[in-house]
């Protein structure tokens, strides 16, 4: 699970920096390696007013949710105490919970909506829903042992 919160972490930040670079630069979002085929344009997926709530660039959220992740998963250990535990698990699920959210509905955006796909959103969108599934299969199943 560690590898897939810094995996979402980093590819979060990079489509942060891409929208924040591009807005500073005056100029539409260019996002390398990303084009070529005709529905995959991450371009017209980050310039659509979708990528952005209230100003604020969609990756931020994500790249908040990432890291605050990242540092939980890596705070805990076999020894941590049942209190941090209990509210590290809690977290987690509110998290990935949210990231797996984020992820049916930005998908559907990009899908039916703007028509065009982004393979960076695309992989953050598949990391956060693994991630919530790991999380929710790790909860069902530690439930399960104590029954």
């Amino acid at each position: 699970m560690r590898i897939l919160a810094i995996a979402g972490l980093g590819v979060s930040g990079f489509l942060l920096f891409t929208h924040i670079a591009a807005h500073y630069a005056a100029a539409s979002a260019t996002v390398p390696f990303c084009s070529g085929l005709s529905w995959v344009d991450c371009k017209s997926v980050l310039n659509s007013r979708y990528a952005q709530v209230l100003g604020v660039p969609t990756a931020f959220p994500a790249t908040i949710t990432y890291l605050i992740l990242t540092i939980v998963l890596f705070v805990l250990t076999p020894r941590s105490s049942e209190r941090t535990l209990r509210i590290s698990f809690w977290l987690m699920i509110a998290l990935t919970t949210s990231a797996a959210g984020a992820a049916i509905w930005f998908t559907y955006l990009q899908l039916v909506v703007v028509g065009q796909v982004c393979s960076y959103c695309m992989a953050v969108h598949v990391i956060g829903v693994v991630l919530a599934g790991l999380v929710w299969l790790h909860v069902f199943t530690r439930r399960s042992m104590r029954r």
